[in-house]
């Protein structure tokens, strides 16, 4: 598997590194930083990252970054 990840996976990975979210928090704060995506890019590229274990669901809604994401954040 490809460890390169898309733009929308890293700013995911840079949201939820600090702390954990749910996908319409993610989409909301990306659109004010004007990174255009929407809800279920967002929920893609979550599902994305927990193959390439990188994130998990801490509930059933909230996603948190697991400590190897650090090392795909700039």
């Amino acid at each position: 598997m490809s460890e390169n990840l898309t733009e929308l996976q890293r700013k995911v990975l840079e949201l939820i590194l600090s702390d954990a979210h749910r996908p319409n928090a993610i989409t909301s704060v990306l659109r004010r930083r004007n990174f255009e995506c929407d809800q279920n890019e967002v929920v893609q590229a979550l599902l994305d990252l927990e193959k390439r274990n990188l994130v998990e669901r801490i509930s059933e809604k909230a996603w948190s970054a697991k400590g190897s994401a650090e090392d795909f954040v700039e």
